[in-house]
This record gives structure tokens, C-alpha cells and sequence, in this order.
């Protein structure tokens, strides 16, 4: 059990002093809030293990406190059980439906509630001795639309799908405009805005081959949302579910994102071993460039793991050295300009297939073996 955090929040003081004294005495440490206000301050200075909470209390109730735990990045996967007097099963189906892992009946018999503790928390561990290392996660990152930064990683995912005994996978994060799968000349039949439709149900190997699409080359791609007015469905522990999925399937797992700092953006964040930030040669998108990179910093993601791709998705432009000196780094990757690229993608063919032995096809066949660590960024 170690040094387990467990988050009771309970405006009931006797009630809250029974469990509170229980749950020490089982040997997990404890912290108290009142309502959902205090559990949120808490929440920020250490993330629990589990969150214990009542349903009916002043200032913010549990239903609301459980809305907001599952809406961050951070929290979106804390197991969370609630606590309320109220039995009718419309009232249960609102805290499942928030988001609640278990539910537990006034008055509390406290031996159904460790069960349910102890069974959340073990559910929750890492497994002992995982089957293989999980897959590496890539971030295809951009400050503003236009860049050309999906057209790189999808080309990026094939070529690193074509090397020996390697797997490649590609989440495509741009809930409101993403053409991952159309640059393949995909139809996906669901996207992560369907997963509401298979309830409860765990995301495992056999979920995520529901909501997968395979290229001819090999890679698969998941698409986040297939409409605009339909990426609110997309939850961010769904996003985390189908990373953590996707991580044990594949080697190598691409995700290309949207230009925001959403919660479902960050939670890609969270999860990345390294990100590619795509720039054009371009005034207005080096800003853009930089301000990512400051929003990077701010967050805490370790810069020796971003790369810079600098991509001529149009011709002429700055200098390499004028681009250098605006962002205080050189780039890691320059892709150069090439009409073959722009006619592939217009086509929905990926370029590294189709004409491997041209310039734009070498250029992403060796950012893809620097990504996939075969070769060192030249």
C-alpha cells in the first residue's frame, strides 16, 4: 500500500472524521476537504491516488468536482468514488455519468469500502512485468494551422512504418480539422468521439483495432474526431486511454496535433517522449513558433527533448540563419520545398511510397530513421 494518497471530501465533520480515521488506520495517508472548492486547492498541491467524495455539499458538490477532475490532464484518470444518502437510481447514473468509477450507499459499511479502495488502486498500478517496453510517443506540433505539419507525420508514420521490425501507429489529435486519414486516402468508420457508444467497456487491443484504420504501408491511424461540432465528445481520458493503448501496441506512436494547449492537447503532452515542433521560414510563424516554445517551457517539458523541424511547406522564405537567429536555436530537421509533396498530398498518397527515390521522399526517410533513432539528425 506505501505512501497511497487518498482525498476524502465530505462536508459531514463526524463522517468525515470515521473514514478519515479508518482509512489511516489501513495505512493510506489522508487528505481533507469540505467541499469541492478545498478538494481542488488540494488537488493542486499533491495529486491523490483516489478521490473520495461526497455527492451533496456547499460551494461545489461532488457531481461538479468529478466534472472538473475529469476534464484536466492531469486528474482525467484518478479513480474517484463517490459518496451520497441518495438511492434512486437516476441520482447513481448521474455520478457514473460524470465520470465516477464506483459508488457507495449511506450509511457506509467500511469494509465495502476498502474493498472498493483496494480494488481502484490495484486496478490503477503499472503491471510487475509489462510484455515489451511501451512504444515511443512523437509529437507533431505546430503554433499555427498551415504549416504542413500533419503532411509530415503522416509521411513520417509510413517510413517509419516501412523499417525492418517496426510498428507505427498515428492518433490524429486535431479534433476539429484532422486530414490525417484523408492524406492516406482513408475512411475511418468511428473516430474517439464514438467511444460512448461501447459504455464501460476497457480500451484494449481489441477496442483500439475497432477504431483503427490501416495503410497499405502498415500504419495505423486512430482519428480523434471526424466533425467540428462533434469534438466535445472527445473526453481526455479517452485521449489517454487510447495513447496508453496504442503505446503497448506499436513501437513507435505518432500524434499529430492541433495548434491549442487544450486539455486533450496537454494530456498528449504528458505522455510524449519527445515533440517536433513544425515551423515555416515565415515571420508570423516563427512568433507563433516561439510562443509554443515559451508555453513549453512554462509547463515544464524538458527542451533537450523538443526538435525543431524547420518545413518549407512553400517556396522562398527565410534563411536558414535568419530562422536561427529569430528563434535562438538552430533547427534539428529542415525539410526543403517540393512540389511532389504538395501533389501527393493533394492526391491522398504519402510521397516516401510513391516516389521514394525523390528529394521530399530521402528528406522524411531520414527524419523518420532520426526519429525512430536509426541515424542522428544531420
Amino acid at each position: 500500500m506505501g505512501e497511497q494518497r487518498i482525498l476524502l471530501v465530505e462536508d459531514d465533520a463526524p463522517i468525515r472524521k470515521m473514514i478519515g480515521k479508518y482509512l489511516q488506520a489501513q495505512g493510506y495517508h489522508v487528505g481533507i476537504a469540505s467541499d469541492g472548492v478545498e478538494a481542488l486547492v488540494l488537488v493542486g498541491e499533491h495529486l491523490p491516488d483516489l478521490v473520495l467524495t461526497d455527492v451533496n455539499m456547499p460551494r461545489m458538490n461532488g457531481l461538479e468536482l468529478t466534472r472538473r477532475l475529469r476534464g484536466h490532464h492531469r486528474t482525467a484518470q484518478v479513480p474517484i468514488i463517490m459518496l451520497s444518502a441518495l438511492r434512486e437510481s437516476a441520482d447513481v447514473l448521474k455520478g457514473y455519468a460524470e465520470g465516477a468509477d464506483e459508488y457507495v450507499p449511506k450509511p457506509i459499511e467500511l469494509s465495502v469500502l476498502a474493498v472498493k479502495i483496494e480494488s481502484l488502486l490495484r486496478r490503477r498500478a503499472p503491471a510487475d512485468t509489462p510484455a515489451k517496453p511501451p512504444g515511443r510517443v512523437t509529437l507533431f506540433m505546430h503554433g499555427r494551422g498551415g504549416v504542413g505539419a500533419t503532411t509530415l507525420a503522416v509521411n513520417t508514420g509510413v517510413a517509419i512504418a516501412g523499417l525492418p521490425m517496426t510498428t507505427a501507429g498515428l492518433l490524429d489529435l486535431d479534433l476539429d480539422y484532422g486530414d490525417a486519414a484523408v492524406l492516406l486516402n482513408l475512411k475511418p468508420a468511428r473516430s474517439l468521439a464514438d467511444l460512448r457508444e461501447v459504455g464501460d467497456r476497457p480500451f484494449d487491443a481489441e477496442l483500439l483495432e475497432m477504431f483503427s484504420s490501416r495503410h497499405a504501408s502498415g500504419l495505423v491511424v486512430v482519428q480523434g474526431c471526424d466533425r467540428p461540432q462533434r469534438a466535445e465528445l472527445v473526453t481526455v481520458p479517452a485521449v489517454q486511454r487510447a495513447l496508453e493503448q496504442m503505446r503497448a501496441n506499436f513501437d513507435h506512436v505518432l500524434v499529430d496535433l492541433a495548434a491549442n494547449f487544450s486539455e486533450q492537447t496537454l494530456a498528449a503532452i504528458d505522455a510524449a517522449d519527445r515533440a517536433c515542433l513544425v515551423t515555416p521560414p515565415t515571420i508570423p510563424g516563427l512568433r507563433a513558433t516561439a510562443h509554443c516554445l515559451e508555453v513549453l517551457e512554462q509547463i515544464k517539458y524538458p527542451a533537450s527533448r523538443i526538435a525543431l523541424v524547420l518545413n518549407r511547406a512553400r517556396p522562398g522564405g527565410l534563411g536558414l540563419d535568419q530562422v536561427s537567429q529569430f528563434l535562438r536555436r538552430d533547427p534539428d530537421i529542415a525539410v526543403m520545398y517540393s512540389d511532389a509533396l504538395e501533389d501527393c498530398a493533394a492526391l491522398g498518397v504519402p510521397v516516401v511510397q510513391v516516389q521514394p527515390a525523390g528529394a521530399a521522399a530521402r528528406e522524411l526517410q531520414a527524419m523518420a530513421e532520426f526519429l525512430a533513432g536509426a541515424r542522428v539528425a544531420a
